[in-house]
């Protein structure tokens, strides 16, 4: 239901306003019990397995040897490292493009906050031009 351009809605009698980040919690939040065995979800590792694969870790195990004794697993695992390095990649790619858009200021002994400008073009295409080959490195070696 709509009501002064908010959009509600009413769960076991309560009303709750829906905003734009609603899906995004539903992405962070660590659910009581792992959807697939109904257990709690309270080891040290079931939070990162969660967030990787959707269920608790003991079903992570359960999943992976299931993979194994199918032979499947060395695809599963190779799928698993080029995923991870193709978001370290990614990351890496936006961390130096933001870096290179920003000015140099340095802060004095006494305090005084300096600008240093920002780098020369020429050595922003050579920082570009040693990233670009080292993303070739590794997706043609690793990947």
């Amino acid at each position: 239901m709509e009501e002064s351009g908010k959009t509600w809605t009413i769960k076991n009698g309560i009303k709750q306003n829906i905003t734009k980040l609603d899906a995004a919690k539903k992405l962070t939040q660590l659910p009581l019990a792992c959807p697939k065995c109904k257990n709690r979800m309270k080891k040290r590792l079931d939070k990162k397995m969660y967030f990787i694969h959707g269920f608790c870790f003991d079903c992570t195990i359960l999943y992976e040897d299931s993979l194994k004794t199918a032979g499947l697993y060395e695809e599963y695992e190779k799928k698993m490292v080029s995923g991870n390095i193709e978001g370290f990649i990614v990351d890496m790619e936006n961390w130096v493009r933001e870096s290179l858009e920003d000015r140099i200021t340095m802060v004095t002994e006494q305090g005084d906050k300096e600008d240093w400008g920002s780098l020369s073009s020429d050595y922003k295409e050579k920082i570009l031009s040693d990233m670009n080959q080292y993303i070739k490195h590794l997706r043609e070696h690793v990947i």
